[in-house]
């Protein structure tokens, strides 16, 4: 998705603290479905990721094609533009509590915010530690932004 293969933090995050991380990405030419996974790396080069083992990757998953033209440029929102294609500009997602170790069940509350160019929709996807998805969807009738909320 021509992102960067790597993004460096901009600050230092102590444990239990978050940090917003924005990829730069552009969306291929060819209209089919793509997804990028990731996982973090420390300072010392050891990657690690989701779940409880942290060997989990997170990704994004676009959809390219509905007859909008690509043109390669990365979407930069601009106010009162009408932008050619549907996009996903920003996302945030916090989780309370933030770490856990305890017994289980226990119940875990995500609040977050998408930001989307005009009308369409998104599906986004949460694993569990134990490897397990499932899937979300939010319908944008609308440019804006949208507040994003599950347990």
């Amino acid at each position: 998705m021509g992102a960067a293969a790597t993004v460096p933090l901009s600050q230092t995050v102590a444990p239990g603290a978050t940090i917003d991380v924005s990829v730069t990405m552009v969306a291929p030419t060819v209209s089919k479905s793509y997804t990028g996974y990731w996982m973090l790396q420390n300072a010392a080069g050891a990657r690690f990721g989701t779940g409880a083992s942290g060997a989990g990757t997170f990704y994004v998953n676009i959809a390219v094609g509905g007859g909008a033209t690509i043109t390669g440029t990365p979407y930069t929102a601009t106010p009162n533009a009408t932008p050619a294609i549907f996009a996903v500009f920003a996302s945030s997602l916090s989780a309370s509590p933030s770490t856990y170790s305890g017994g289980c069940p226990v119940t875990i509350n995500f609040t977050g915010s998408l930001s989307a160019s005009k009308a369409g929709t998104v599906t986004y996807h949460f694993i569990r530690s134990d490897g397990s998805t499932f899937g979300k969807t939010e319908v944008f009738s609308t440019a804006g932004t949208q507040a994003i909320t599950d347990s």
